[in-house]
């Protein structure tokens, strides 16, 4: 039997998987927000495959939206054999060549015939690649489009489009996986992580194995999809907004069980959905209190994915941003950062495990968000009390909506408690952005702020383990805080390099470095405050170069105030 031919049986054995699941879904999940429904925004064009003549076409969506699959895959560095261009448009409204399409979307093809679902959605072929308009109005429908998919396709062992949907397993080193015995569990595990984890964990298993998990467009893809099915290098894998299943059914085994066979613990999928579908009557502060820790978390694992065009790094999760901006009180969008959610929203910090992220300067705006940077980015935790987290976890413990934001109680979830700055002035460039780059962010605080020294710590080594990072800020007093640069420090060019007790000691120019104050807390036990380190730029305005606090908003009995002789005045950060 040929390559071809194998490939092709190959192809049908899983589509019968597939469908088998697919019914599954269908019998077990009904009333769920499995089923797409195809309203609102879609896409303008799908591919019809032709069953009776094995061949395809580009159409015009019709209405009703017939179910179609979309693909998300890799598009790799080399250029596809087949796009969608201004000069064959024509054609492929009559005919894609099917026999130069590249091994992913050919045998994504095969599989959709298989599976009797005659609608397909590729954005290679689907949109015009060289029409900017076209392109622009595609891609910001992009979240949508895939939100209203009957299935999604992931090609998540493909590192392009010429390695089609079944590649065959590369190399591993030994060291990039655990024991035999251990390889399938290491699988599920990575497949079942769905929480965002430092840039350093798993790096070179994801590149090697799973190629698509590294990749910052299809970050958003995965959590809007409501049925999505994932060729890995070990089997398939089944994920909806109410389970994960797997060929060799160890997927199910070792999820932790939920009342009501709701299995959503780590499924952000399904946390997002219960987002978006709360109910109108909600309160305001009840969408914030969940909605901001769910577009947390999409930001922390979505910022430490890989893009082949920087310039991507705000439109590229533009979807996901539209969508839950639909929530009752979600209003004004600011690059990256909710309005309603300052000032502690601009807390975030860069992940100091890989600096490769980190320039000499920045080179995109505004500098307060975390667009701003390449390196992944995560927010401090806001600790609760004993009585308040038992009140929270009861809380969100009350039907499905609660079990699928569960997960969200021990990561950032909404602040409280805490005072500082106030936001005075926002003005975004051009006016109407959206959600696409920003050419300039002005941001007005009322607040304070003192001059500070930026080092590095003396034991640089176990400071980094204590605190992920290897920098301090310290105050005229002498007090000191954790600091997260936005930007490379050179060891000399920082100023004047001293001998600490274990090593070298960089000190920064004095009053080179202003740190604002944004958030803080305190009582009986203490104080716990945070701000951003900037340094003043072009034209008088002020721009951030890192964040300083404690990982955790928690009281210190040792944590005297920055700020106790300052005076609060207007702040313009941009």
């Amino acid at each position: 039997m040929s390559t071809m031919d194998t490939t092709t049986a190959t192809l049908k054995q899983k589509a019968a998987v597939i469908t088998n699941w697919i019914q599954r879904c269908d019998a077990d999940h009904a009333g769920s927000p499995c089923k797409s429904v195809a309203e609102g925004i879609t896409p303008k064009r799908l591919i019809h495959l032709d069953p009776t003549t094995s061949t395809a076409r580009l159409i015009t969506t019709p209405t009703p939206v017939p179910p179609y699959v979309a693909l998300s895959y890799v598009w790799g560095p080399a250029e596809l054999s087949l796009t969608t261009i201004t000069s064959n448009l024509t054609q492929m409204q009559t005919a894609i060549p099917t026999s130069i399409l590249p091994a992913t979307l050919s045998q994504v093809f095969t599989l959709c015939h298989h599976l009797s679902i005659p609608h397909l959605w590729i954005d290679a072929l689907c949109i015009v690649q060289d029409d900017p308009l076209d392109k622009a109005t595609e891609i910001a429908n992009m979240g949508y489009i895939y939100w209203n998919a009957r299935l999604q396709i992931a090609a998540m062992a493909s590192r392009g489009a010429s390695h089609g949907l079944l590649p065959p397993p590369p190399p591993v080193s030994p060291s990039l996986t655990p024991a035999a015995n251990l390889e399938r569990d290491y699988h599920h595990l990575i497949m079942r992580a769905c929480r965002s984890l430092r840039q350093n964990v798993w790096d070179d298993a994801l590149r090697e194995l799973y190629p698509l998990l590294t990749r910052g467009w299809t970050f958003q893809e995965r959590i809007l999809a409501r049925r999505c099915v994932h060729f890995t290098v070990t089997e398939l894998v089944w994920e909806c907004k109410r389970s994960r299943w797997c060929e060799c059914e160890g997927i199910e085994g070792i999820q932790p069980a939920a009342a009501g066979n709701m299995n959503l613990i780590n499924n952000m999928s399904a946390a997002f959905e219960a987002c978006v579908s709360m109910p109108r009557d909600t309160s305001e502060s009840a969408a914030v209190e969940k909605v901001i820790p769910m577009w947390r978390e999409c930001v922390m694992g979505y910022s430490k994915r890989r893009l082949t065009d920087p310039e991507d790094r705000l439109v590229a999760i533009s979807g996901i941003a539209r969508i839950l901006r639909g929530v009752e009180g979600r209003e004004k969008y600011l690059a990256g950062l909710w309005a309603d959610a300052m000032p502690f929203e601009l807390l975030w910090r860069c992940d100091q495990s890989r600096v490769a992220g980190l320039g000499a300067s920045k080179t995109r705006r505004p500098s307060w968000s975390w667009c701003s940077v390449d390196c992944g980015v995560d927010w401090p935790a806001v600790e609760a009390s004993n009585r308040e987290r038992k009140e929270k976890k009861a809380d969100r413990c009350e039907g499905e909506f609660g079990q699928s934001l569960e997960y969200l109680t021990s990561g950032t979830y909404f602040e409280g408690g805490l005072s500082g700055a106030r936001v005075v002035e926002t003005r975004i460039e051009p006016e109407d952005v959206g959600f696409g780059p920003v050419d300039m962010g002005m941001l007005g605080l009322w607040t304070r702020a003192v001059d500070v020294e930026v080092k590095r710590h003396a034991v640089a080594a176990g400071w980094m383990e204590a605190h992920q990072t290897q920098w301090v800020i310290e105050g005229e007093s002498g007090g000191v805080l954790p600091f997260y640069p936005d930007i490379r420090l050179p060891e000399v060019s920082v100023g004047e390099l001293e001998r600490g007790e274990d090593g070298p000691v960089c000190h920064d120019q004095g009053g080179r470095y202003v740190f604002v104050e944004i958030a803080s807390k305190s009582t009986e036990a203490g104080r716990w405050e945070a701000g951003l380190v900037v340094r003043k730029g072009v034209g008088g305005a002020y721009e951030r170069v890192g964040m300083a606090g404690w990982i955790v908003c928690r009281a210190r009995e040792d944590g005297s105030s920055f700020f106790d002789c300052a005076e609060y005045s207007r702040f313009t950060l941009v």
